[in-house]
């Protein structure tokens, strides 16, 4: 799908678009900070461990990173004028360039 080319939905969808990133940003820092505070209060002399809360927030913070990065592939498409999902113009249908 593709959506029209007019300049006013593009730039509500790039404002759109930044304003996730920003969350996504804010929300991954959110997750670093609490992994940080556990790794802290982790001592394996004593036995206590918080392995399962580290992998859990490793986990989000990864996959907020993933969702910032899409956002700003489609941010850059839309900059460029290309649809903002879809295989690119002009290429095989296939997906084979040779």
């Amino acid at each position: 799908m593709t959506q029209s080319p007019d300049a006013g939905s593009a730039s509500e969808r790039t404002e759109a678009l930044e304003a996730e990133i920003l969350d996504f940003a804010r929300q991954k820092e959110r997750c670093a900070a609490r992994e940080r505070e556990f790794r802290a209060k982790e001592d394996l002399a004593a036995g206590l461990t918080f392995h399962a809360e580290i992998f859990e927030l490793q986990q989000d913070r990864l996959r907020l990173e993933v969702e910032i990065q899409l956002r700003r592939a489609r941010l850059k498409r839309i900059k460029l004028g290309l649809p903002e999902q879809g295989p690119p113009q002009g290429g095989p249908d296939n997906g084979f360039l040779f």
